[in-house]
């Protein structure tokens, strides 16, 4: 759906007759390869053909008529297609959201019908289909209990999550731990280990908007002392975050170093058929949470 603005038209198109119907205008202005409607920057081969950017990055000349990319913008499209109001392109997935267009490149960002590679094809579940095939955030909770058959973690407090264990003496990686249900939103545990530090966060199934809502603290107790336990406070994030945003942002963090000398060596057992015969580290961690006012809001 694309409708043009007509502020200021009398002036500005005083001899234009009649505008093109909305639906031939879309068909001019999408891009030729995935038919959608594209959002700055857009670009065009020397002949005038447009493409959007994540298209032209994956071409070497114009699928229309061979032609080179020009390295110039169309910034009069730009302004039709940000001055236009548009349907959003996860409609197939069932979002109905309709915006201007300036207003629905920045909904796009976080739309929860969006396709998300599921996650836990970078820690224990690498034969997971959907690591490829993209996977609609409202169906994703299904897919961790049918296709991976993940348990929600149930405790005593409603608002509390406990999480424990780690291969010892690894470099980088990354697990996907329990998920639990606080204030009818369901949240999945993402860690993280780069460079000897270990990185602590709570993502919320669904949006970056709903995740500013909430906090969550995290507190790790030492199994060898008993007394010994460090805490954070920090925001939780929507399941869309890439990675990089979360560990600038949304984790808390700690050496490597810490959690090996706080923790219990469990080594494999001599029976087991396993290829990974890695000491692990055992070590516990709480996950509490809850709301926050608007003034402790991560934008």
């Amino acid at each position: 759906m694309l409708t043009t603005s007509s502020k200021g038209s009398e002036s500005r198109f005083s001899e234009i007759h009649e505008l093109a119907e909305a639906s031939e205008l879309l068909a001019i202005l999408e891009c030729p390869i995935c038919k959608e409607v594209p959002f700055p920057p857009i670009h065009h081969c020397d002949r005038g053909h447009i493409i959007c950017f994540n298209c032209k990055s994956k071409l070497v000349n114009c699928p229309l008529c061979k032609a080179n990319f020009s390295e110039g913008r169309n910034f009069p499209v730009e302004s039709i297609i940000l001055n236009s109001t548009l349907k959003c392109v996860y409609r197939a997935n069932g979002c109905s959201v309709v915006l201007k267009g300036d207003a629905m490149e920045k909904h796009l960002k976080q739309c929860t019908f969006k396709g998300l590679s599921c996650l836990c094809h970078l820690g224990r579940y690498t034969s997971c289909a959907h690591s490829v095939e993209l996977l609609p955030i409202p169906k994703y909770l299904s897919h961790l209990r049918e296709g991976h058959m993940m348990l929600p973690n149930i405790s005593k407090s409603p608002n509390l999550i406990f999480e424990s264990g780690v291969l010892a003496e690894v470099s980088d990686t990354f697990w996907l731990g329990d998920y639990a249900f606080y204030d009818s939103k369901t949240f999945v545990i993402r860690q993280f280990m780069r460079n000897g530090l270990v990185y602590f966060s709570l993502g919320l199934i669904g949006d970056q908007q709903s995740a500013k809502k909430y906090l969550v603290n995290v507190s790790i107790a030492s199994l060898t002392d008993k007394v010994s336990k460090v805490n954070w406070s920090i925001p939780t994030h929507s399941i869309l975050c890439k990675e990089e945003e979360i560990m600038d942002k949304f984790c808390a963090v700690i050496p490597f170093s810490y959690i090996k000398a706080h923790s219990r060596l469990v080594s494999p057992s001599p029976n087991s058929k396993s290829s990974n015969k890695k000491i692990k580290l055992n070590f516990s961690v709480e996950y509490t949470l809850r709301h926050c006012s608007e003034s402790q809001s991560v934008s």
